[in-house]
């Protein structure tokens, strides 16, 4: 799985957070009091201290049903086009660590910024 991201725009990227049973049901993970980790890396070896993008999320959008979000300024996201990897911890209130896929990003030209 991979996805675009305009250069120099801001930009959200929402995450929904799920248990999958054994039949392929989806049930919402209540993430109340979790924290995020984001980082976006250009290689998978790269440490998270050497990563060009690292947030860290305690406010989540909806965290009863699951729902949070990386919300990326245009500074941040001011980097050359290319292919990164992105990816994210979140933290339970417990201490858990729950790693989520490590995810392909595409930073893409910014057409707005093209036409001006």
């Amino acid at each position: 799985m991979a996805f675009d991201i305009p250069q120099r725009a801001d930009w959200t990227i929402p995450y929904e957070v799920v248990q999958v049973d054994e039949s392929g049901t989806e049930t919402p993970v209540d993430i109340t009091g979790y924290t995020l980790y984001f980082v976006l890396k250009k290689l998978a070896t790269d440490s998270d201290a050497d990563a060009i993008i690292s947030k860290t999320v305690t406010s989540h959008t909806n965290p009863t049903l699951g729902l949070t979000s990386v919300a990326l300024t245009a500074a941040q996201l001011d980097i050359a086009i290319g292919n990164y990897l992105s990816g994210v911890v979140l933290k339970t209130t417990s201490g858990s660590h729950l790693p989520m896929p490590v995810v392909g990003v595409r930073i893409t030209e910014n057409l707005i910024d093209t036409i001006h």
